[in-house]
């Protein structure tokens, strides 16, 4: 019998699960019963007993009192009657279903397995595997792909993105082609017409999505090194990007499927985005240029002037970095990657291009890491 086992290179601990009419049978009371944490199996009349670690599997098994829970399912199959509860995991959305009924979500990640002598009592288990700390675990964070060689170039992504590195928070990227979102997504989150990138995946196995949400999330979690989201550059900084990519969106909307995307997610981009804008691409794309910058202009001024305002600078809060700084990076970097003398063109109607690079200099400590 194994005693412990490895998930993402870290030893942990483990117990069970067990039905509630084996609960019931313990007589002990649901909120005790978390607390009994043993990590070896007890002896009780000559016969191993795993410990409970939580009275009832009705509840979200996310975790408890601050312990993080990944949950794996398995079905006993030896002596199991066809009365027996069946247990068992939903590939697809990885949640734990007792017969029929689904109980919690297990990470996408966990692949373990034990000795059929594990189980030694004939009935489903459901296996709560928990980690030592949940700053050791790693965030399962969802990004765009892009051509070779592949790095993160969406403005949105890219907030998510700094935040992680700034923060130090362990994650792991997995990149998803645009068509494949809503299949990879849908179940996990609550429904609606458009699923998103940023998406993350906590190490409660809690799914957040939305930029704005994964970083007041973050910031709750990991309140080191803070985000200052309540910044009121963050309101100020909304007009004027806004105007921004208005006044250029014939030259970004087509250079994304043009320059950055990969062939798997061009057709869906095209797709989705000639329905927005009522022709095609290459016709929108014939209101770009000199027009669409000059446009822009008075929008960048307006941001060169925000980030005046702190003149020990770089960043808007002066020397203090925060969420603001990563919105407006993201931006930029996004510029960057989608070519055509994008950034060279916003330094260009800039008042102060210096003003920019020096911010995007300043950034860098976390802007580096941008491709896994």
């Amino acid at each position: 019998m194994p005693r412990d086992f490895s998930y993402s290179g870290k030893k942990v601990e483990y117990g069970v699960l067990l039905p509630i009419n084996i609960i019931e049978s313990t007589g002990k009371r649901a909120s005790t019963c978390y607390e009994d944490r043993y990590p070896l199996p007890m002896e009780k009349n000559g016969r191993k007993k795993w410990p409970i670690q939580c009275a009832d599997p009705t509840r979200k098994l996310a975790g408890a009192r601050d312990q993080t829970a990944h949950l794996a399912a398995y079905t006993k199959s030896m002596h199991a009657g066809p009365r027996e509860r069946g247990c068992d995991v939903d590939s697809a959305s990885h949640d734990v279903v007792v017969n029929k009924d689904k109980y919690a979500r297990t990470s996408p990640n966990l692949s373990v397995s034990f000795p059929s002598d594990f189980f030694w009592i004939t009935q489903a288990y459901i296996v709560i595997v928990n980690t030592f700390a949940m700053s050791d675990q790693e965030i399962l964070f969802f990004d765009l792909p892009s051509r070779p060689p592949n790095k993160c170039w969406s403005l949105n992504p890219w907030k998510t993105r700094f935040v992680l590195n700034y923060k130090g928070i362990p994650y792991k990227t997995e990149w998803v082609e645009y068509p494949d979102i809503k299949p990879k997504f849908e179940g996990h989150l609550p429904p609606r017409d458009l699923y998103t990138i940023p998406t993350v995946v906590l190490p409660d196995g809690k799914w957040v999505t939305d930029s704005k949400e994964i970083a007041r999330v973050l910031e709750e979690k990991y309140p080191e090194k803070p985000l200052h989201l309540d910044s009121p550059y963050i309101a100020r900084l909304d007009t004027p990007t806004t105007g921004l990519f208005r006044a250029i969106a014939p030259v970004f909307i087509p250079g994304v499927p043009f320059n950055i995307l990969n062939e798997a997610s061009i057709p869906y981009f095209r797709r989705t985005r000639e329905a927005n804008i009522k022709t095609t691409l290459e016709k929108f794309q014939e209101g770009g240029g000199e027009k669409a910058w000059k446009a822009a202009q008075p929008h960048i001024e307006k941001i060169d002037a925000l980030l005046k305002e702190n003149t020990e600078g770089p960043f808007f809060e002066g020397k203090t970095v925060g969420f603001v700084d990563f919105q407006w990076g993201g931006i930029l970097i996004f510029l960057q990657r989608l070519g055509d003398n994008a950034f060279e063109e916003l330094l260009k109607h800039s008042s102060d291009p210096d003003l920019h690079l020096k911010f995007l200099e300043a950034l860098k400590p976390w802007s580096e890491r941008d491709d896994h």
